[in-house]
């Protein structure tokens, strides 16, 4: 426990469920006793690394401990740069509109869903504080939301929400995890694939009609999960994590094709133009964000999340696409601050 002391004082942390409290312990001369008075110098701090006493100055100096900060950063692949986004939102899991016009994310801090202008201006919270929301999406005219989430003691659901404002809708009924959804170019169907459904072996892709509510599984579909359907109306693709591989759906003959092995991952994004399919791997030793071509060759890896961590700073096993294919990724940083006090 941090400790320090000067000519007539001695300054020492107290701990309890609101954090760390800084007690000030002050000697009295001996006519008076020679006992201690005791005092509270602050309400509290999160975690006080370290104390110093400048007696001259009658200040207190303390070392409040590493907080982790998220920052939203957009990594440019052809110039190899990043930039911050929505400072200060504590964003995580950011679906931009097709415009780029308007985010919808996920404040990490307590999981409620948001949305703002892309520069973070105007944020509006749209969910009740009571539900944890993961992987928002919007639709592609840019008047809904889709999105995981999950009230207390209930399985995660797929709901819907109008961007401007309302009350969530839960989309099907039933009680299975369901996991993160994505729309179909006409905005009339949703597409999502189970979550915690591998002990149960009862992994699948689901299609729902959102005018009926009625689920049905995509044929060939059982083991399949992490369901993402391309801009274009053409594919649906998803991940296998039993056999770590990326497949796709061609929906005009109906037929799923392998696209690659030794995926780990649980993120699956399309490029814009639906030629590309966006996952990560970490079979081989570092963690690497990859780029596979549906129309097939070789796995391209566009960035080593390892390598990139070491500059940047710890990575969230997350990332997403701006609408121009520029890399989303969650950076957390580790920061200490230094309080002076004034003290009697």
């Amino acid at each position: 426990m941090p400790f320090t002391r000067n000519a007539d004082s001695y300054f020492s942390v107290a701990k309890d469920s609101t954090g760390d409290h800084l007690l000030q312990l002050r000697l009295w001369p001996w006519w008076r006793g020679g006992s201690f008075e005791n005092s509270s110098l602050s309400a509290h701090f999160d975690e006080i690394d370290g104390l110093a006493a400048d007696a001259s100055a009658r200040k207190l100096f303390v070392i409040n401990g590493a907080n982790q900060q998220g920052e939203l950063v957009r990594y440019d692949l052809s110039t190899r740069s990043f930039t911050m986004l929505l400072p200060g939102a504590f964003a995580t899991y950011v679906d931009f509109t097709k415009s780029g016009e308007f985010a919808a994310y996920v404040k990490s801090q307590n999981n409620s869903l948001w949305v703002s202008r892309a520069n973070g201006s105007n944020p509006k919270q749209l969910c009740p504080p009571n539900m944890s929301v993961e992987l928002p999406r919007w639709s592609p005219d840019g008047k809904w939301i889709a999105f995981m989430g999950k009230q207390p003691s209930q399985p995660f659901r797929v709901y819907v929400i109008p961007a401007a404002g309302g009350v969530p809708r839960e989309v099907t009924k039933g009680d299975d995890n369901q996991g993160a959804t994505n729309w179909s170019p006409d905005r009339r169907s949703l597409v999502y694939g189970n979550v915690l459904c591998q002990q149960e072996g009862s992994c699948a892709i689901h299609r729902v009609e959102l005018a009926s509510g009625k689920a049905t599984i995509v044929p060939s579909s059982q083991g399949l999960s992490t369901a993402r359907w391309s801009p274009d109306g053409r594919h649906i693709a998803a991940l296998n994590f039993q056999r770590r591989e990326l497949s796709v759906l061609d929906l005009s003959s109906r037929r799923w094709r392998k696209l690659a092995e030794g995926i780990n991952g649980n993120d699956v994004i399309w490029s814009s133009d639906s030629r590309f399919v966006y996952t990560k791997s970490s079979m081989n030793g570092p963690t690497k964000i990859l780029r596979v071509a549906v129309g097939g060759g070789s796995v391209l890896t566009v960035l080593n999340l390892d390598s990139f961590s070491k500059s940047a700073g710890q990575l969230d096993t997350w990332f997403s696409l701006t609408p121009d294919n520029a890399l989303l990724l969650n950076r957390w940083l580790n920061t200490s601050e230094i309080y002076a006090l004034n003290y009697r």
